[in-house]
């Protein structure tokens, strides 16, 4: 018996199509992006925005003056309140002001200085190394009840510190570190919300 068999219409049959040549040797077009440099602001624009930043410097640079000048004064003129006018000869800056209040009768700095590097050493990697996996995992997987979780995430992030403290006093001294570093330490190695 034999059957007849239809040719398939030009239409419907697959031809290969040749595949595109990319050239990885020359960069993509950079994105469109809108200008913000010199050219598309005016001269006036920049002169008024620069002299509101040196103003602001400067205003924010005066008690660092005043902090500065004072530690060169003897202490009686600290009290009396002569640390606004600066020093005229060499004679009236004390330098020895330094040296004196790095005595241990008036302050212990060097465990307080290795006390601050250990402390702030390890906060600085527990918070890049435990926020950057949280944010990596809210950020490129999907899993259930992940919206839940980054919404509880952002609600504990906006309650300030004066809610948690005693909480967190009580949660410490059940597990005997009062008086350590760790309540310093632990909070952030656990993604700080």
């Amino acid at each position: 018996m034999t059957t007849l068999q239809s040719p398939i219409p030009a239409a419907t049959q697959s031809t290969p199509q040749p595949r595109a040549i990319v050239d990885y040797t020359t960069p993509p077009p950079p994105w469109p992006r809108k200008s913000y440099g010199p050219s598309s602001v005016s001269l006036r624009e920049q002169i008024v925005a620069y002299t509101l930043l040196i103003g602001g410097s400067i205003l924010f640079l005066i008690p660092f003056y005043f902090v500065i000048n004072a530690s060169l004064k003897t202490e009686a003129e600290v009290q009396a309140g002569r640390f606004v006018k600066p020093p005229t000869s060499v004679e009236e800056v004390k330098f020895g002001n330094y040296a004196r209040s790095l005595k241990p009768d008036k302050m212990n700095f060097w465990p307080a200085l290795s006390n601050t590097v250990v402390i702030t050493t390890l906060s600085v990697l527990g918070q890049v190394l435990s926020c950057s996996l949280v944010g990596f995992g809210f950020a490129r997987f999907r899993f259930r009840g992940r919206g839940l979780l980054f919404m509880v995430m952002l609600s504990t992030m906006m309650l300030p510190a004066q809610v948690t403290m005693i909480p967190v006093f009580i949660l410490f001294r059940a597990l005997g570190m009062i008086d350590t570093f760790w309540p310093l330490v632990l909070p952030m190695w656990l993604a700080s919300p």
